[in-house]
């Protein structure tokens, strides 16, 4: 079972962000292809007034990053389509994506390295 990543913790750094301008929400995009998660993830930060996007794969999880610009990512390790790393690698090699802080969230080991 997972647990949610402390809240504080996703607060500073979104709000740390660059991307975090006056008057703005701070913006959180969900990566994750568990839907329960995904809805537990969004509840707590929307009580804690962010705005947050969700996405199913990683695919989703780097078109979304690369038109809506979040201020924090929280990603899986494990997505379909495109898993959690290269996900990870298109968003940073993307000039407007590159610098958003993204945290890997799994419920499971770590994927090997190759």
């Amino acid at each position: 079972m997972r647990s949610c990543p402390n809240i504080e913790s996703v607060s500073s750094i979104a709000t740390a962000s660059s991307r975090a301008r006056e008057g703005r929400s701070r913006s959180v995009l969900i990566a994750d292809d568990d839907e329960d998660t995904r809805l537990m993830l969004r509840t707590v930060l929307e009580m804690n007034h962010f705005y947050v996007w969700e996405a199913a794969d990683g695919e989703e999880a780097v078109q979304l990053a690369e038109r809506e610009r979040p201020d924090i990512v929280l990603m899986d390790f494990s997505l379909p389509i495109l898993d959690g790393l290269i996900a990870l690698r298109l968003i940073r090699a993307n000039e407007t994506t590159s610098d958003v802080p993204i945290i890997f969230l799994s419920a499971g080991p770590s994927p090997s390295r190759k």
